[in-house]
């Protein structure tokens, strides 16, 4: 796109991990950035004011769950890009607090889209809305949908899928422009001081929070390259349906040694071998019904492999190099103050 100068994006959850770096990286590209915030406080977008970028960034207060709240955001904008939407693994009620949310959010950010005729819309969705577990021998793309998570056993997975479900139906309905960005775990550099759940998991590996290092292996992205493939989505006319990406997968025993690399001290217990995955599968089973541990029971020793061949040729994307970002990840955490050597 040549001229984005007069160009307005509209972009939710700006003070989030994703929409941070999506709202930062428009702005850097000369695009007029509408972001929305449940509570707009000058320290919460202090990343986006302090980039220097008069008059092109706008800001307003939303609520994913009343209706027309997204309104007065989307007003003028070409584009709009829906990144807010609650990320719990774990919830006192998931279908009040994760589910209910999620869909009514998504539906509400659109049916504003129509309300100010957008031209196109972005949505951020995630693995979790095509699979929770791996399967031997099996690729995952973007035909594929998660069928295993429930509201109890993955709350927030199956919140992905009935809200992704609900976008795409209300798209076909009301004849909406709409491309879906399904990424892995992101990883990568923050430009918010909160600690994302994916970084978190980083976190606890490197500073042994975790006391060993079990057989898990996870498809991961870095944040820069998750904007990116939105921007793209965005800016290239031919883009379509869901997009999955993703760098490749990252087993625990890289993190840790990533971590080590930086000075750090995770866990030098590794119980990776076939007889421990099989006892530590079986005693979370028993033990355990916590979401986040339901999931890692379910790819303990089944990592999920994904293509993202058709991001590639739609969109041309190159993606950062896994350890890269692992390193990238774990100095900015450091940075932030997340991460202590000794």
């Amino acid at each position: 796109m040549d001229d984005t100068s007069q160009v307005r994006v509209a972009v939710s959850g700006i003070t989030g991990f994703v929409g941070a770096q999506i709202a930062a990286d428009l702005l850097a590209r000369g695009y007029i950035v509408h972001g929305t915030l449940r509570s707009n406080t000058p320290n919460r977008i202090a990343h986006l004011t302090s980039l220097e970028v008069p008059g092109r960034l706008e800001v307003f207060e939303a609520d994913l769950l009343h209706e027309g709240s997204f309104d007065e955001a989307l007003v003028g904008c070409t584009y709009a890009m829906h990144v807010a939407s609650p990320y719990l693994m774990e919830a006192a009620d998931p279908q009040k607090e994760v589910i209910e949310p999620a869909i009514q959010g998504t539906l509400n950010f659109l049916a504003s889209c129509i309300k100010a005729s957008v031209s196109k819309v972005i949505l951020t969705s995630s693995i979790g809305a095509i699979a929770d577990r791996g399967v031997h021998g099996k690729v995952f793309d973007e035909s594929d949908w998660n069928d295993e998570s429930t509201a109890h056993t993955v709350p927030y997975y199956y919140s992905k899928v009935a809200a992704e479900r609900a976008a795409w139906s209300y798209a076909d309905e009301k004849d909406l422009n709409l491309v879906v960005i399904n990424p892995t775990m992101i990883i990568g550099p923050s430009l918010v001081p909160r600690i994302n759940e994916s970084n978190l998991f980083i976190q606890q590996i490197a500073n042994k929070k975790v006391h060993a290092i079990v057989n898990l292996e996870l498809p991961a992205v870095d944040v820069r390259d998750v904007s990116e493939a939105h921007i793209l989505a965005m800016e290239n006319q031919n883009s379509r349906g869901r997009y999955l990406c993703s760098s490749g997968n990252v087993h625990m025993e890289k993190i840790a040694d990533a971590a080590r690399a930086a000075g750090l001290r995770p866990a030098n217990t590794h119980l990776t071998g076939k007889l421990a995955t099989e006892i530590i599968r079986g005693l979370l089973a028993l033990t355990s019904k916590k979401p986040g541990l339901v999931l890692v029971r379910l790819q303990l020793g089944r990592p999920v492999y994904v293509s993202t061949d058709k991001i590639k040729e739609d969109l041309g994307i190159k993606f950062r190099d896994i350890e890269s970002s692992l390193k990238d990840t774990i100095h900015d955490m450091m940075d932030w103050g997340h991460l202590h050597r000794g």
